[in-house]
């Protein structure tokens, strides 16, 4: 499969859950095969998440 330079750009909006059908299947199948956007993805997780478990734990 050719790789798709353009799925790099997508971690963002896949992290904010805001791609198309199409496109988060493609990239979901991409972040199986690049450890790059997989680290990308999981910081942008967690730092969303520590906005929200902060004021509980505070």
């Amino acid at each position: 499969m050719k790789h798709d330079e353009h799925l790099h750009t997508l971690t963002g909006a896949y992290a904010l859950d805001a791609l198309t059908g199409e496109e988060q299947r493609a990239f979901a199948a991409h972040l199986r095969r690049c450890e790059a956007c997989l680290g990308v993805v999981v910081v942008s997780w967690a730092h969303s998440m520590s906005g929200l478990i902060a004021p509980i734990v505070a």
